[in-house]
């Protein structure tokens, strides 16, 4: 059947405008930057590392960007979570890590007759500052595993929603009324 849009009665058409002010609010609401809800660090269970194998690594992501007045540390970021999820998907990274984090266990209970958690904050540092000895050329197993852990801390933490907010500076997408283009005098013509 043909409608005639030129004769919509007043029930369509307050209908078909709550239909689309329904529908544009609730994308204003899903585009709203820093709308979702944060990540539940307290409650999550690791899927890949065990709970103290998570709680290592949250520890030395912490040691490698702690929170400070620029902004929040690899804890707060949920950095510890992503690596869990990433390894938790990539089976070929699994076993370099566990053994990495294996190795950072020995190299406590070594040097400080103890696991990592136990030591002291001095401690730990001393330990993250002989894993980061050679962190141009590493040469050891455990400074090898060094360059990863940090590499995928620095990663997890940039895509962090915390680190993008207070230490980047990120606001979400804005609509520019006008863009003037690239305004440094070396690059106009």
């Amino acid at each position: 059947m043909k409608r005639d849009f030129d004769a919509l009665d007043r029930r369509e058409l307050f209908r078909v405008l709550g239909a689309g002010l329904a529908a544009r609010q609730a994308s204003a609401q899903h585009h709203q930057p820093g709308s979702a809800s944060p990540l539940d660090t307290a409650s999550y269970q690791p899927r890949f590392f065990s709970p103290r194998q998570y709680q290592t690594v949250d520890r030395l992501c912490e040691l490698i960007i702690p929170a400070d007045d620029m902004g929040p540390g690899a804890h707060q970021a949920g950095v510890p979570f992503y690596i869990d999820t990433v390894l938790h998907y990539t089976a070929a990274d699994q076993p370099s890590w566990l053994q990495g984090l294996a190795d950072v266990e020995r190299a406590a209970a070594a040097r400080f007759g103890r696991i990592f958690l136990e030591c002291t904050a001095t401690e730990q540092d001393q330990l993250v500052a002989t894993m980061a000895a050679n962190e141009g050329k590493p040469k050891t197993d455990q400074e090898k595993f060094f360059g990863r852990l940090k590499a995928l801390t620095i990663e997890a933490y940039c895509f962090s929603e915390p680190a993008r907010r207070d230490y980047f500076g990120y606001r979400g997408d804005t609509i520019l009324a006008e863009f003037p283009g690239c305004t440094h005098p070396e690059h106009q013509r």
